[in-house]
This record gives structure tokens, C-alpha cells and sequence, in this order.
């Protein structure tokens, strides 16, 4: 078993008898790390979020815009979801002051949580016609809220709720030429983060699906189509301290391992126990342990 961190190159050497006239297949046993960030679990009322769905013409579409971004689910006619699209937001007055840049998901969409109140730029880069294109547009963002891509804030439920999305594509080098095609199982799935609460012990429940516009209500019934608890009322007492990989009990089923395959995917972190909430996770690893396969001749 090897480790395929970001940035690496995933090369097997596998030593195999010379068969004649027939093919065989080989598999090797991976881990794949990916580093995904941090959450903040609060009050949900000190600061704000954007959002939107990112659109590029379909095959052969009569379009007037290249991209077209929108606050609806629903493409416009024409025209299909901009998956793996380039969205930076930064802060309209002092662009070094908060600049953070992510990828659309599968449908499009992409989501920016724990903004300060204020003035920003939202400029997306998206394939059209294997050319990339460019739009830039300005939002305000309010504590408490989420602006959609028309301008409009709606209020949110952010009370110890927040999401990442994961692309594996983005963060995992030779994902999509390498390690995609090859991929037979997946075995495990760990998570490992660090904590500081600085309030009551909590409880909180991790969350894995292929949509990122989910709100709290989704998950207060039933859990959404495509959509797993991967860690469930996972106790955080007060004060610091990390959970290791392979420490915290992680639900693989089948849901999971589908998510995995297509190699994009949101974490949800949220709150579950009473009380105001006051945590934040740092240092967020997830590590896959995959079979691959590949045929030799």
C-alpha cells in the first residue's frame, strides 16, 4: 500500500510472469489523501454566504452570453451545468484582505460560507467551446444571509451548519487519467481533523452528498437522494483536541462509494445537540483506500 498525496504522481511497478497469448489484470491496493480544509460551526449570525449556478452553452446551443450565472437550479434553455468551473469572490475594497477561489460542482452550482459583511467580486472562468471564458459581477453580503448570484440575500439557517465541496479531479494529481479509470472498489474511508470548542460539549453528524444546496431542513427527516452520514453524533467536548484518521467510526455505503466514482462530493458539517454553538474543525483530511485494476497484455 502507497500513499497518493496532492501533488504526487500515482506509478505502480508490478512484476508479473510473461503470459503468452492471453491478458491478465493486476490490482494494487492505494491511499488517497486529500486535505480538505476547515468548518465553522457557530451561531450562523456574525457573518454571510454566496452562492449560484454556473451555465455554459450545450452542444451546438444558440446562446447571446457564453456564461450565464444564475440563482436557479433549473439551466436556462440552452444551455447545461458548468462543472469544474473557476469561482473566485474577493473582498471588492482590498482584494487582498479575503480572496478564496473554488470549482463547480456536478450541477453547476458552487458555495461560499463564512463571509464577513461587505462589498465583493465574483469572477468565474468556464470551458466554452474548449476556450475559457470569463464573467465578473459584485455582490453585497450581509451577516446571517446568503446572496444568490442575482444580487438578491436571502435569509439562511447557518447555525452550526457549513459545507466543502471536494474535487478530486482538482486535488488528486492523475485523478481523472490515472487513478479514475482504474478504480474497481473502494475499501475505506477515514476521516481526521483537529477541533476547538469554545462552548458546551456538542454534537455534531458529517454529512456526504452530490448536491451543495443543501440547508439544515434537508437533513432534519429523511437524508436527501445521494446523500450519506458518513460520522454520526460524534461527541466534541470543550476545549481543543483532534480526531486522528482512522480513529472515528466512518459509514461507507453505497451512496459513499458512488460519490467516490464520480470524484465529487460535499462534507457538511452540523451541529446536533442543543445550545449555541461555537466550534470550528481545522486540518480536515479525508483518506480513500481504493483497489485499482489494470489490464496487462
Amino acid at each position: 500500500m502507497r500513499l497518493i498525496a496532492l501533488a504526487s504522481t500515482l506509478a505502480v511497478l508490478v512484476v508479473l510472469p510473461l503470459l503468452l497469448g492471453c491478458a491478465a489484470s493486476v490490482s494494487t491496493q492505494e491511499e488517497v489523501t486529500v486535505n480538505a480544509g476547515g468548518m465553522t460551526l457557530d451561531s450562523g449570525t456574525s457573518s454571510g454566504a454566496a452562492d449560484g449556478y454556473v451555465y455554459v452553452p450545450g452542444p451546438a446551443a444558440f446562446r447571446q452570453e457564453p456564461i450565464q450565472v444564475s440563482s436557479s437550479p433549473e439551466p436556462p434553455p440552452g444551455y447545461v451545468p458548468a462543472v469544474g468551473a473557476e469561482v473566485t469572490i474577493s473582498d471588492a475594497v482590498v482584494a487582498s484582505r479575503l480572496t478564496r477561489t473554488i470549482t463547480t460542482d456536478a450541477f453547476g452550482y458552487y458555495l461560499f460560507l463564512g463571509l464577513p459583511t461587505g462589498s465583493y467580486q465574483v469572477t468565474i472562468v468556464a470551458i466554452v467551446d474548449g476556450n475559457p471564458e470569463q464573467v465578473t459581477f459584485s455582490i453585497s453580503v450581509t451577516a446571517g444571509s446568503i446572496t444568490h448570484a442575482d444580487g438578491e440575500p436571502a435569509s439562511a439557517n447557518l447555525r452550526g451548519f457549513y459545507a466543502i465541496f471536494i474535487d478530486l479531479p482538482s486535488k488528486v494529481d492523475n485523478w481523472e487519467t490515472e487513478v479514475r479509470p482504474r478504480l474497481t472498489n473502494v475499501n475505506s474511508i477515514d476521516l481526521g481533523f483537529n477541533y476547538v470548542n469554545s462552548g458546551a460539549p456538542a454534537v455534531i453528524t458529517i454529512y456526504m452528498s452530490a448536491r451543495g444546496d443543501l440547508t439544515p431542513a434537508d437533513f432534519a427527516s429523511s437524508l436527501p437522494p445521494n446523500t450519506t452520514a458518513l460520522i454520526s453524533a460524534l461527541s466534541i467536548p470543550s476545549g481543543s483536541g483532534s480526531f486522528a484518521l482512522g480513529q472515528v467510526p466512518v459509514n461507507l455505503d453505497q451512496n459513499a462509494e458512488d460519490l467516490i466514482f464520480d470524484g465529487r462530493f460535499w462534507l457538511y458539517g452540523l451541529v446536533t445537540s442543543a445550545g449555541t454553538p461555537s466550534i470550528s474543525l481545522s486540518s480536515i483530511q479525508v483518506r480513500l483506500d481504493v483497489t485499482l485494476e489494470e489490464e496487462i497484455l
